[in-house]
């Protein structure tokens, strides 16, 4: 483990409040970018679409139109995944749907399980806790359906960016409501919210709805964590984290097979079900070097970066690369790129601070061994990647890797090891296509 003021983001833990993002004037809907689903397109081009309307759905999520318009072109292109995949493009025109209106609230108390999941389904709610997936796909994946541990982590995985700690902040009862929605579909028999430990929201915090809303067997624990080393959000952190806390029976069986959300997530939940909203905005934390402003931002689906930029009122340094979803984390992609479901940060970085290095041989120097929280040894699963393995012994290590991206900050050879070892899992799971 290591510090994380090595990596916090100079802004963290400094918004109040969320900054309505400008209408674009055409918006680019990311259809296979989130996951591996299969879609069908339901739109053509010309036709006429509302804010909010189904444009594309497959067997566990729906696609929305964030804005009312004319679909334009349905092409390839490069979206914030890094994955090239088909997309909607939409012309704004028209009257809103959503935008500007109050929603009634819903009561889902009395919803059963498959209600609950069709709601889920239906409103496009993508899990960002890990890798981004429908979060109906992840449901139906689960190994174990009884006893299951619900897992809630309130606060950023990466500290280059702030956006679940401030989500957790602002919007904590909607999203303690939003998981105990995920509770009940998946008949949750204990949640467990981990919290940053210097936020005292939750040491008090009073869960009585909460309860009246679930099984009454349904247990609550409330777990701090310290966050002052890196990394302390994965499923493994959490579970320990959380045994450790307690000694309770119930969580004695709390492990990686369980279920886990973050407060993105929850809240996306709380949305779609409470108030009947589709997923056509994500809350986002723009951030970097390069702007001149920094904010957390409401962005609509579809919005292409280049957009937000101007927003922020542009560069004042030369930038360098944009990268999604933390420093560790994340991945480069282009202004171009539109805003997907799975978008928590973007990181604008100057030419200033990026290495010129290229990668190269590895020199065994066992510096990634050293800082792998986990123990690995990420040269030799580098090392099997290279070489083709196929075995499930090699599965069995790989599978371990939490890809919290240390190793790659120390490799002297600028290896980037745990982009390979993420490559060897999926060829290893055969998800790879």
């Amino acid at each position: 483990m290591v510090s994380v003021s090595e990596f916090s983001s100079t802004d963290k833990d400094s918004f109040v409040s969320v900054a309505e993002s400008f209408l674009p004037r055409e918006v680019l809907i990311p259809i296979e970018a989130d996951d591996n689903e299969k879609f069908d397109i339901l739109v053509y081009e010309g036709n006429n679409v509302r804010e909010g309307e189904i444009i594309a759905k497959s067997k566990n999520i729906c696609v929305h139109s964030s804005v009312p318009g004319s679909v334009k072109e349905i092409l390839n292109f490069q979206c914030a995944s890094g994955k090239i995949g088909k997309c909607v493009r939409i012309a704004l025109s028209g009257s809103f749907e959503f935008t500007g209106k109050k929603q009634e609230e819903k009561v889902w108390s009395d919803l059963d399980q498959n209600s609950l999941c069709y709601l889920l389904k239906d409103n496009g709610i993508v899990n960002t806790f890990d890798k981004p997936a429908s979060i109906i796909s992840q449901i139906r994946k689960l190994k174990r359906k009884n006893n299951m541990i619900l897992g809630v982590r309130l606060f950023d995985d990466d500290p280059s960016h702030d956006i679940e700690n401030f989500l957790a902040r602002k919007y904590l009862s909607q999203i303690v409501e939003g998981a105990g929605i995920i509770a009940r579909t998946i008949k949750a028999s204990a949640i467990v919210f981990a919290f940053n430990k210097k936020d005292k929201s939750l040491f008090n915090y009073n869960f009585d709805f909460l309860m009246e809303n679930l099984d009454s067997a349904t247990s609550i624990f409330t777990v701090p964590v310290d966050l002052r080393k890196y990394p302390c959000g994965t499923k493994h952190d959490i579970v320990s984290s959380a045994k450790k806390a307690f000694k309770d029976e119930i969580l004695s069986k709390f492990g990686r097979n369980d279920f886990f959300i973050d407060s993105n997530t929850a809240l996306r939940t709380y949305d779609a079900v409470v108030k009947g909203l589709p997923s056509i905005f994500q809350l986002v934390h723009v951030t970097g070097d390069c702007l001149n402003a920094a904010a957390i931002m409401k962005i609509r689906v579809g919005t292409p970066i280049k957009e937000v930029i101007t927003q922020c009122g542009n560069f004042k340094k030369s930038l360098g690369k944009i990268v999604i979803n933390g420093i560790l984390c994340g991945h480069e992609v282009s202004s171009d790129a539109p805003i997907s479901r799975s978008v928590k940060s973007i990181e604008f970085l100057p030419k200033s601070e990026l290495s010129v290095d290229k990668s190269v041989t590895c020199i065994r120097c066992g510096n990634c061994r050293k800082i792998c929280p986990l123990h690995l040894q990420p040269e030799m699963l580098c090392r099997m990647y290279r070489d083709g393995v196929t075995e499930q012994d090699a599965l069995k290590t790989a599978i371990l890797c939490s890809e919290c991206g240390l190793c790659n900050t120390v490799c002297p050879s600028r290896i980037p090891l745990c982009q390979y070892i993420a490559t060897l899992k999926k060829k290893l799971e055969g998800t790879e296509k």
